[in-house]
C-alpha cells in the first residue's frame, strides 16, 4: 500500500466499512492526498483517492472540463464508496474543498463528517484575468484567514470568555496526524507537526500578552 511522494495515480485502499473519499484540487492530482489517504487506512478506513475528470491528461482536456464534470466524478467516487462502506467521511483541498461541500449538502446527513482543507472561497488577484478581478468586490469574507493563531485566541477570549477558549481548545482540531491523545493547553494533537507547533506557539504568545 505504501508508495512513492510522487505517485500521481488514483487509489483505492480497502479497509473496514467507514470509508473517506479524498478530493484532489484544481489541475492537481490524487498524490496531493496520497499522504492523508495512507495516514486514514493505516488507521483502518477504506480510502478512495479519486481523480477529477480531465486532469493527469493533457491541458486542451482539462480546458474542455467544466466544474459540473468535476463533481460527476466527485459523485461516482462517493458511490463506489457507499456500495461498501456504511459510514461515508469527505475531505477535499482547496477546489476540491468546494466540491466536497457541495456533496455534502445535496447528500445531507448520508456524509458522516466534512474535513475541508485550503478551501479556496474568494478570488485574490492572483492568476485572473482582468474581467474576473471585477468579480473582487463581490467577496465572502473570511477575517480568520488573515489573523495569526495568538490573535485567533485571543478573539475567541473577546467574543466569549473562557466558555469560547474552552470550545476552541476541546472541540477544535488541526494536529496532521489527527493525535487526539493529548490534550495541551492550546488544545490536541502529536505537539510536533507544523500545525501543532504553529498552534502551540500562538497559544504561548497570547499567554505572554495576557
Amino acid at each position: 500500500m505504501k508508495s512513492s511522494p510522487l505517485d500521481l495515480n488514483r487509489f483505492y485502499f480497502r479497509g473496514d466499512s467507514s470509508g473517506c473519499l479524498l478530493i484532489h484540487g484544481l489541475t492537481g492530482t490524487p498524490g496531493e492526498m496520497r499522504f492523508l489517504g495512507e495516514r486514514l487506512h493505516g488507521a483502518g478506513f477504506t480510502v478512495s483517492g479519486i481523480l477529477l475528470a480531465g486532469h493527469r491528461t493533457t491541458v486542451e482536456d482539462l480546458k474542455t472540463k467544466k466544474w459540473q464534470d468535476w463533481y460527476q466524478s466527485v459523485k461516482e467516487g462517493y458511490e463506489e464508496l457507499r456500495a461498501s462502506c456504511k459510514t461515508i467521511f469527505v475531505s477535499g483541498i482547496s477546489m476540491g474543498a468546494l466540491l466536497a461541500f457541495l456533496l455534502a449538502y445535496e447528500t445531507k446527513s448520508d456524509v458522516a463528517a466534512l474535513a475541508s482543507l485550503s478551501t479556496g472561497f474568494f478570488f485574490d488577484g492572483w492568476n485572473t484575468h482582468a474581467w474576473q478581478r471585477m468579480m473582487l468586490p463581490f467577496v465572502i469574507h473570511t477575517p480568520l484567514m488573515w489573523i495569526d493563531k495568538a490573535a485567533t485566541f485571543a478573539l475567541a477570549h473577546e467574543i466569549g470568555g473562557d466558555a469560547l477558549l474552552e470550545v476552541l481548545v476541546e472541540d477544535t482540531h488541526t494536529c496532521y496526524l489527527g493525535d487526539r491523545s493529548q490534550r495541551h493547553d492550546w488544545g490536541y494533537g502529536c505537539g510536533t507537526c507544523p500545525a501543532c507547533r504553529l498552534r502551540a506557539d500562538g497559544f504561548a504568545k497570547w499567554m505572554s500578552t495576557r
